[in-house]
């Protein structure tokens, strides 16, 4: 290599480059696809409930998030996980 050397950075903590708000576009895709496109949280909507203080995992956010989008709809949070929530014939037979 003609005397170059190779220098690989890894930047765990985000202190180099902050890659907060792919997390945040991750939670509003997730929370997106699982409403089949009807529902994308808003940066307000993620801020709001990550200051709540208790959804520091994304996945739980976009879990809490998901409720509430069905429950706004006049839905049971189970409509989130059972498709039989919402649709009677799509049960496991």
């Amino acid at each position: 290599m003609d005397g170059l050397g190779v220098v690989v950075i890894f930047d765990i903590d985000g202190v180099i480059r902050d890659v907060g708000g792919s997390y945040r576009r991750a939670l509003a895709d997730t929370v997106e696809h699982f409403t089949k496109g009807a529902y994308r949280p808003t940066p307000w909507d993620i801020d709001a409930l990550k200051a709540e203080g208790i959804w520091n995992n994304d996945w739980e956010a976009s879990q809490e998030l998901l409720y509430r989008y069905f429950e706004a709809q006049g839905q049971s949070r189970n409509a989130a996980t059972d498709p039989s929530a919402t649709n009677p014939s799509a049960t496991n037979s």
